[in-house]
């Protein structure tokens, strides 16, 4: 495996579909690797990621233009670090467009750092749609469809499931189906992901316990595939496998 940082965008057309968990479980998986991310909340003024990680995060309102300043700024900034950036889905479009008008991607990968987004694909064809578009606009970084089945499926609908599989070709993050008792656990702002395998809390009951650990233990495994897969894409482009 490679020690290369990387940026992870972590976006979505829809609210409210577990973007932000998947933001949490993200830079918790990097933390209990022994890694350094820093966070960057662009869902002001509450960033509820942020508020999990005060001592490595910004909160930014990127419809001011103050805010995408400091958010361009950081990451170029210190592009010898990993982050984590949780784009809600009224500022997706905008940040792409300032993106594509500052050469930004060009330049955070120029700068060492590997681009990869993960779009949260909600319960319609027209998340489908975006997500292949979004996956478009950013080539050569690269895209990875995410599902959250505890909102609930989209492809038991079989024109968005063929159309899904377009984006399904580098693999997926699927975030398995929890109990309501468990998310609420989940939700709790004294819960982490990295203090709960590394046993410094526990669920309130043995089943959620269990039930919590395999869904942990489920998603890190899929990140871990993934950082797999883009380590062996960066060996074939450097000509090495």
């Amino acid at each position: 495996m490679t020690d290369r940082p990387a940026l992870h965008i972590i976006c979505s057309d829809r609210a409210r579909n577990g973007k932000t968990l998947l933001a949490r479980l993200l830079t918790d998986w990097i933390l209990l690797g022994g890694g350094d991310p820093f966070v960057l909340d662009l869902d002001a003024p509450d960033a509820p990621l942020a508020a999990r990680h005060p001592d490595r995060s910004l909160a930014a309102d990127f419809s001011r233009v103050t805010g995408r300043v400091a958010v361009f700024d950081t990451i170029m900034n210190d592009a010898g670090r990993s982050h984590v950036l949780d784009l809600p889905a009224r500022d997706l479009d905008v940040f792409l467009s300032e993106a594509r008008k500052i050469g930004f991607l060009d330049a955070a990968r120029e700068a060492g750092l590997e681009v990869v987004f993960l779009f949260m694909v909600d319960r319609s064809r027209k998340s489908v749609l975006k997500a292949r578009e979004v996956s478009r606009a950013v080539a050569p970084c690269v895209l990875h469809p995410a599902r959250n089945t505890y909102v609930g499926d989209l492809l038991d609908d079989d024109e968005v499931a063929e159309l899904y599989l377009d984006l399904f070709v580098t693999g997926e993050i699927v975030l398995p189906k929890i109990s309501a008792g468990a998310m609420a656990t989940v939700e709790d702002p004294g819960f982490s992901f990295r203090d709960f395998v590394e046993g410094r809390i526990e669920a309130p009951s043995s089943f959620q316990q269990f039930e919590l650990l395999d869904f942990t233990n489920t998603v890190f495994e899929q990140l871990a595939g993934l950082r797999l897969r883009l380590d062996l894409d960066n060996l074939r482009d450097m000509g090495l496998i």
